[in-house]
């Protein structure tokens, strides 16, 4: 079986080493015979064999930072190779993947292969043994913080905490009192514990070699995922009808799925027939630690626990009552711990590991970004901005997508950004931040759709590609750096005074605020209409313009001074916006037929008009990407979040964070972490740290949000006023928009692949270009 698959081996490597560029190391093999009814009951212990090695079977490769899978037949013996590429993030020297770690002195190795970070770990939970933790040199309690960064590989210590863990049950072999069966379950749990004790996000593979204390102990391999899910782990089978001994013929784990279609068969062999490849891969399911039995196939499963971090204690009942300016006095204070937990969460993120050194060329960020301008990405900035060294630019990486109707003028999450970016220079000057403008035309999407389709599988859906499209080429980073956003000031300014809104074609703006959500805010050029004419007459906000401002226009200005808002932003953006509908020649009625459609996309902005951002062209070097997934999931950010609440109140709505919360794994990190670790760079996700997932829980809903006021206010309101306490306000007030959304990826790939966003569906499956956008 090993010669009809053998093209796997190049095909996983060239897969998974874009996750690790910094070092490969040697294959581990292990060889053990089947102890089914049908084979003989020996067991060959497993060995190393090096680079040099004579055997060439790529049987296992994990996700590492690196990489690895597995791959096992059972048609005579369990055979699994282990290799790994590493992506260097912690420690003065990098530890070779496979880990190698003998259980005592004298026995066989374990092997390790780890994707992932140990931020901190307390042994005081897992009830370790004082000579176990001694002779490994395992500190009680380890905290990345509290030992300066730390001079050790993370794949070290994890090495070790899994050894302590089987050791106690590795010795009560010799007592001859506990049966063989009872004392690999209790490992298995021991195992299972000592990982959920972890504080980081990880996926691994563990390799436990047969015990020579035990006589029954055929040798294990452990892997899983942490209970968040954070990062990916895929698992595929392949069954064979010949096959009667085990459901299980061949087990392929990879953190990245691989064309598999044209893997050839020998037709010569009689079972070819009942090998079913091609095959499709599976997300490993979240929090939970599986073990594959080397003898017989057997795959077991115990969840991993979800340990409350022992600093952070659940929230005391806050009072009820409201400030002066009329918030929840209850959701203030909330606010307040939960910036606290937040920082030592992007503390964890940001610190402590190598600083980007390119052809000896220094000045380069080690910390970058995913950043819409929206109040989650600006957050993590400002947080960022307390923490990494003053000598290093932080990277602020915002992707938009263009064709020749679709311009960066009418991307929101470029505008938004812009204005966060101009807020963040001028609260903190003493930092260096780049903002990074990654402009996409949609030809380049489709240059690079096959490789996006593999990194999302096993999901096919419209929006998984369109959201992976959108990661994928923010992650890596090569954009244009924007210089100057002053030609800004006049009038977005005078806009964000008013509360108004930004670009409002058929009353659709491309950035909302609080105000212009709500009844209370700008009206709407259709209500304008139904009020007749004897509606009162409004003068133009322009100081010392006395004329009347003329119904509808978006800066409540004349015609003449709506003209001069609307002069520095086109300038800005490399064509002529015209993003006033009533002063540009569009009433704000709908448009009826393709012609009007077309002629409402040139008022928005000039044809042609792709002008990149100003600045020289750069990449960012930054290995280490702040994303703020996980804020909506926890805190009610999203649109419906709030008709949830309108049908069943408090009550439902947290039963839908609590739904959202756990499926998270399955809809969004599993696809984000392989999208972005593809360009070698790694995805941390402060909003999901542990500490701050366990005070987000603790708290009441009522703490988290206050959904009686309107959206851009209400939802998140405890993140909102975390931002205003840390002086960004710009973005406080802004309505969610997703990224799919907001980078316009969906809008350009909807009118490709559907004919028009009205008529696209984001749950359909990801077809084929119809090369109808240019």
């Amino acid at each position: 079986f090993f010669d009809r698959v053998k093209s796997l081996q190049h095909r996983m490597s060239d897969a998974l080493g874009r996750r690790g560029p910094d070092l490969r190391g040697p294959r581990f093999d292990v060889s053990v015979s089947c102890r089914s009814d049908a084979c003989a009951n020996d067991v060959r212990d497993g060995g190393v064999t090096g680079e040099d090695g004579s055997t060439d079977e790529i049987l296992f490769g994990v996700p590492s930072q690196h990489l690895d899978t597995l791959y096992c037949d059972c048609l005579n013996e369990w055979q699994a190779s282990l290799f790994a590429s590493v992506l260097h993030l912690r420690g003065k020297k990098m530890a070779k993947q496979p880990y190698l770690l003998p259980l005592n002195e004298g026995d066989n190795e374990c092997a390790l292969c780890w994707n992932g970070e140990c931020y901190s770990f307390d042994v005081n939970q897992c009830n370790f043994r004082d000579c176990d933790c001694k002779e490994l040199g395992l500190n009680k309690t380890y905290d990345i913080h509290d030992r300066g960064g730390d001079d050790v590989s993370d794949t070290v210590n994890v090495m070790k905490i899994l050894i302590a863990s089987i050791r106690p049950h590795d010795d009560v072999c010799n007592d001859n009192k506990t049966s063989d069966n009872v004392i690999q379950e209790m490992e298995h749990k021991a195992i299972a514990h000592a990982m959920g004790c972890i504080h980081g996000e990880y996926s691994f593979i563990f390799y436990r070699p047969p015990s020579r204390s035990l006589s029954n102990h055929p040798g294990f391999i452990y892997f899983g995922r942490d209970p968040f899910g954070r990062r990916s782990l895929l698992m595929a089978k392949i069954n064979s009808a010949a096959n009667a001994r085990s459901n299980m013929a061949c087990v392929v784990l990879s953190s990245v799925d691989f064309d598999s279609t044209d893997i050839k068969i020998e037709n010569n062999e009689p079972d070819a027939k009942n090998w079913s490849l091609p095959y499709n891969f599976d997300e490993i399911v979240a929090g939970t630690l599986f073990r594959l039995d080397l003898s017989s196939g057997e795959l077991t499963s115990v969840p991993i626990p979800k340990q409350a971090p022992p600093h952070v204690s659940p929230a005391s009942s806050h009072p009820r009552g409201k400030d002066s300016d009329g918030v929840p006095s209850s959701i203030l204070r909330s606010s307040e711990e939960l910036n606290m937990y937040l920082d030592k969460a992007v503390r964890r993120r940001v610190m402590y590991h190598p600083v980007p050194d390119s052809n000896g060329i220094t000045g380069h960020a080690s910390v970058g970004i995913l950043f819409s301008g929206g109040l989650d990405s600006v957050v993590l900035a400002a947080l960022s901005h307390n923490h990494v060294p003053l000598d290093q630019p932080i990277d602020l990486i915002n992707v938009a997508f263009i064709s020749k109707s679709i311009t960066t003028s009418s991307s929101p999450d470029r505008i938004a950004a812009l204005l966060s970016f101009r807020e963040m220079q001028h609260r903190w000057p003493e930092r260096k931040w780049r903002m990074i403008g990654v402009d996409i035309p949609y030809g380049e999407v489709l240059d690079h759709e096959e490789r996006i389709c593999s990194l999302i599988s096993p999901l096919e859906s419209t929006m998984d590609f369109n959201i992976g499209a959108a990661f994928w080429f923010a992650s890596r980073g090569k954009g244009k750096e924007i210089l100057d956003v002053g030609c800004l000031d006049n009038a977005l300014e005078t806009q964000l005074a008013l509360g108004q809104k930004l670009a409002g074609v058929n009353d659709d703006p491309l950035l909302r605020f609080a105000s212009s959500a709500s009844e209370k805010g700008a009206v709407s050029n259709a209500q304008l209409s139904a009020q007749g004419s004897g509606k009162e007459t409004k003068t133009c906000v322009r100081y010392q313009c006395n004329k009347a401002s003329q119904d509808g226009c978006i800066f409540g200005a004349c015609k003449t001074c709506c003209s001069g808002y609307q002069k520095p932003i086109n300038r800005f953006l490399g064509g002529s916006a015209r993003i006033c509908p009533t002063h540009n020649g569009s009433s704000g009625k709908k448009c009826k037929g393709a012609r009007q459609r077309k002629m409402t996309q040139s008022s928005r902005m000039a044809p042609g008009a792709t002008t990149l951002p100003n600045g020289k062209e750069v990449v960012s070097m930054a290995k280490i990407l702040l994303v703020g997934i996980g804020a909506d999931e926890q805190m009610a950010g999203y649109g419906r979040h709030r008709k949830v609440f309108e049908r069943g109140g408090y009550e439902a709505l947290r039963a839908e964070l609590k739904m959202e919360r756990e499926r998270l794994w399955t809809r969004n990190l599993g696809r984000d972490d392989r999208c972005i670790s593809d360009h070698g760079k790694e995805a941390r996700f402060p909003f999901l740290d542990e500490d701050v997932v366990a005070y987000l829980r603790s708290l009441d809903i009522e703490d988290i949000c206050d959904m009686q006021r309107p959206q851009g206010e209400g939802d998140k309101m405890i993140l909102r006023l975390v931002a205003k306490e840390l002086g960004v306000t710009k973005c406080s007030g802004l309505v969610k928009r997703a990224i799919q959304f907001g980078s316009r990826i969906a809008k350009v790939s909807d009118v490709d692949r559907f004919g028009s966003s009205r008529k696209a569906s984001g749950s359909a499956r990801h077809g084929k270009s119809r090369g109808g956008v240019e």
